[in-house]
């Protein structure tokens, strides 16, 4: 990631800009990378030369730069659906079905400053310009372009249907405007469903440690018990697999909350991305930074587990171990 010492900046692309935005391109083309690195770069299937790169500066108003301490490291190249050049076929199609959309011609970042969020900031700038319209982007999926169809997901872009163009199959993404009201519903109504499904589990596992305790209750009796040992050691007996049962049922129970509830946190993260693009603030995690708020003691970090994960598992863990400890109590009773 970019070092916070370093200014960052998105520019609006100029003239000047054009040679390094062409060098930034010709590194990234298709025919420029190695197959053993397409998945880890992507790539471009158009090859354009400096030249029209300039008369798309000429025609549109969605040309941005990003420079790192005075060098341009990528840029965004997107366009009114009425004037994009080139692949004739497949822009004439897009503009037809999406008159008012705007269209992402290229999006390209420097090889040595790949996965450090400069895309993310073009995006951010071009959605800020494209305001209420939809934007489509195409990528390429033979040869797959893993990179691009994962960065675009994340960027809130849906796949919409498939097309043809030079031989290659694309899929084209659309991503329409978000209304920041109905996202701070549904995040708020996921962090809501999540801490309900967590108050859940503590409630399931507090009920299970009262039922426990009064078996141990009932089973007190029978063994201190001076009558008919036969019928004790059976009644003891019952109660021990009584046990087993009511632990099972409660463990079943706190691991599908434990499920949901990581539903409703995989949610309400995707939702707090697109909120971020309207200008939030992280905080289940900052994909920019790669902060995922998981720091915890010493011991976590020796078994690989964060404070929240360990806590889950043991909640889930606890009751099949009280079913286990029922079920030798059961087996101790009947051979002893």
């Amino acid at each position: 990631m970019p070092r916070r010492s370093e200014r960052i900046i998105v520019l609006s692309a100029r003239e000047e800009h054009m040679k390094r935005v062409t060098e930034i391109a010709h590194e990234n083309a298709l025919g420029q990378v190695l197959e053993s690195e397409e998945r880890q770069y992507g790539f471009l299937t158009a090859d354009l030369n400096e030249e029209e790169y300039r008369e798309y500066l000429q025609e549109t108003d969605y040309f941005y730069v990003v420079e790192i301490d005075g060098r341009i490291e990528g840029f965004v190249l997107a366009c009114e659906s009425g004037i994009v050049r080139g692949d004739n076929e497949m822009s004439r199609l897009l503009s037809l079905a999406y008159p008012e959309a705007v269209l992402i011609r290229q999006v390209c970042v420097s090889r040595d400053r790949v996965s450090q969020g400069i895309g993310r900031l073009l995006y951010q700038r071009l959605f800020l310009t494209t305001g209420e319209l939809a934007v489509v982007a195409v990528v390429v999926v033979e040869p797959l372009n893993g990179r691009s169809v994962g960065f675009h997901q994340k960027m809130g872009f849906s796949p919409i249907e498939e097309l043809m163009s030079d031989g290659k199959r694309r899929v084209a993404f659309l991503r329409r405007p978000f209304d920041t009201r109905i996202l701070l519903d549904q995040y708020k109504e996921a962090l809501g469903l999540y801490c309900h499904e967590d108050t859940l589990r503590w409630e399931k596992l507090g009920y299970l440690f009262y039922v426990t305790t009064g078996l141990f209750a009932v089973l007190a009796f029978p063994l201190g018990s001076s009558e008919d040992p036969e019928r004790k050691d059976e009644l003891a007996v019952a109660v021990s697999l009584f046990g087993v049962l009511i632990s099972i049922i409660f463990g079943a129970s706190i691991r599908s909350g434990t499920d949901c509830m990581r539903r409703r946190l995989v949610s309400a993260r995707r939702l707090e991305h697109h909120l971020l693009q309207a200008g939030g603030s992280a905080f289940l995690y900052d994909d920019q930074f790669n902060i995922d708020h998981r720091t915890g003691s010493f011991f976590s970090s020796l078994i690989g587990l964060s404070p929240v994960s360990m806590t889950t598992r043991l909640l889930g863990i606890l009751p099949f171990v009280l079913a286990i400890g029922w079920a030798i109590l059961a087996l101790y009773l009947v051979v002893f």
